[in-house]
């Protein structure tokens, strides 16, 4: 007789990971950053015990003023070179602005990069596979709509009856993106 095929459920994936030495346990959690969306971590730090969200605000804060600390002496540094004799209001007043300029500079340039980031996603080639397939589909939806309708096309390839609506909408791109592929 074969082996039994313990059904996988969050406890045994919890059992699982319990399981693994230090150094898997940091890969899978690697892995899992990897996979996961960005609310997931949020999600974590909501289910701790209050006690160890404390702790681990307490450490994040840390954190952010090991990073921050440097940059604000800097600037203040900056401003006392440049005018030493400046009263200490007028001195509040002017960091405050520097600082408030650099983190609006800093989030610019993190835009830039997220814009850079969509762009390059929204740019990138289809896979060969993936516009013969939806050629596929938008043949055989035209061939005969009664038959193919948008429940059966989606059941026969396995994805969301609106991912087969989205494709027949662009059915324009994928004949052009199918003809570039056999023109090259």
């Amino acid at each position: 007789m074969g082996q039994a095929v313990e059904v996988v459920t969050p406890r045994v994936i919890l059992d699982l990971f319990l399981a693994l030495s230090d150094e898997q346990q940091e890969e899978f959690l690697r892995l899992f950053a990897g996979a996961c969306s960005v609310d997931a971590p949020l999600f974590i730090v909501s289910q701790l015990p209050k006690a160890r969200q404390f702790e681990l605000s307490g450490r994040m804060h840390e954190q952010v003023i090991k990073i921050l600390m440097p940059i604000a002496i800097d600037r203040a540094w900056e401003l006392l070179k440049e005018r030493p004799d400046v009263p200490l209001e007028q001195f509040r007043t002017e960091l405050k602005d520097r600082i408030t300029k650099w983190v609006e500079a800093l989030g610019e340039e993190m835009a830039e990069l997220e814009r850079d980031k969509v762009t390059a996603q929204r740019n990138r080639k289809s896979n060969p596979e993936t516009i013969r397939r939806n050629i596929e589909i938008c043949d055989r939806r035209k061939l005969n709509p009664s038959l193919w309708t948008l429940g059966k096309l989606a059941k026969e390839y396995g994805i969301k009856r609106s991912t087969v609506q989205g494709i027949l909408n662009d059915e324009p791109k994928w004949r052009q993106l199918n003809a570039e592929a056999l023109g090259n």
